[in-house]
């Protein structure tokens, strides 16, 4: 049970430094790898000049990201496995994930933003594409995470709950936490006039479907040791998400995601996306089909 390997991908940002200390909150895996991408920049064309400056220019981002992967690598949990630092160079994105399927890593933790002065992690470039294109569960965490005792399940339906009841499954967390299996049925309007036909029993029935579903999962993880109830909101999705993490004190909200023609589109469509911009806790979303792909 729990994680064999996981990939820790840092910037020179706070950021990075709360992704780092939220592991102590997850089950010790066996090995942790430190990553830390370099952007060097290009120049269009080499003098004698240029090539000396860009060697001094590399030589400095080395060191300092050698010294960056190693502070990252100190403050990790003292229960934790084997830590290996690694720095490279190029495409942070492409890095990250290529790194990630060569180390058959089972979860990349990472930053949602970063501003710091050796490499900036943008959400929406570096952090959006990870998530987007990870085959592994992926983490992100924007602020710092104070405990994690309260996991906020957001299904959709079948699949990815039941994804996500395969990575629950694992006891990847280092506590026991308490869950709430949440949906957002969508309400389909009716073509005719709402004068015509009252909506209540038809709103009521989507209710009532949802409710039977979360509790159905709720269930299940109960079975699994976890202590777990359902809820059902109507309204729009990705605020209700968000609006439930805040109601309930959420540590972390738990989302599946699923792959479509080679590119991955995430839950309720573009709802897990906006989530991810949106959410004040951290995010860990799953690859559906994909929960342990080297387990």
């Amino acid at each position: 049970m729990g994680m064999k390997r996981v990939l820790l991908a840092v910037d020179g940002s706070d950021y990075a430094l709360e992704a780092a200390r939220s592991l102590a909150f997850f089950a010790p895996a066996e090995e942790y790898i430190v990553l830390h991408v370099i952007n060097t920049p290009s120049m269009p064309y080499y003098t004698q000049f240029d090539q000396t400056l860009s060697a001094e220019i590399d030589a400095t981002l080395r060191k300092d990201s050698e010294a960056l992967v190693h502070n990252i690598a100190s403050i990790l949990s003292t229960d934790a496995g084997r830590i290996r630092t690694q720095v490279s160079t190029g495409a942070a994105a492409k890095i990250i994930l290529s790194t990630a399927e060569e180390e058959h890593v089972d979860l990349i933790v990472t930053g949602a933003r970063g501003t710091g002065p050796i490499e900036e992690l943008v959400f929406g470039s570096v952090s959006h594409r990870v998530v987007t294109h990870a085959r592994c569960p992926t983490l992100m965490v924007k602020r710092p995470v104070r405990s994690l005792q309260r996991v906020l399940l957001a299904v959709e339906g079948a699949d990815d709950a039941e994804a996500a009841r395969h990575f629950l499954e694992t006891k990847p967390f280092k506590d026991n936490v308490q869950v709430t299996v949440f949906t957002c049925p969508p309400i389909n309007r009716p073509e005719w006039p709402v004068e015509i036909v009252s909506m209540e029993p038809h709103v009521q029935d989507a209710i009532a479907s949802a409710k039977g579903f979360v509790d159905g999962v709720a269930s299940q993880l109960v079975g699994l040791g976890y202590e777990a109830h359902g809820h059902v909101t109507i309204g729009i999705p990705a605020l209700m998400v968000t609006q439930q993490a805040a109601e309930t004190n959420a540590d972390v909200i738990l989302m599946g995601s699923h792959g479509r023609r080679g590119l991955t589109r995430f839950l309720m469509g573009s709802v897990a996306h906006a989530v991810l911009h949106r959410s004040r806790c951290p995010v860990l979303t799953i690859r559906l089909g994909e929960t342990s792909p080297h387990s």
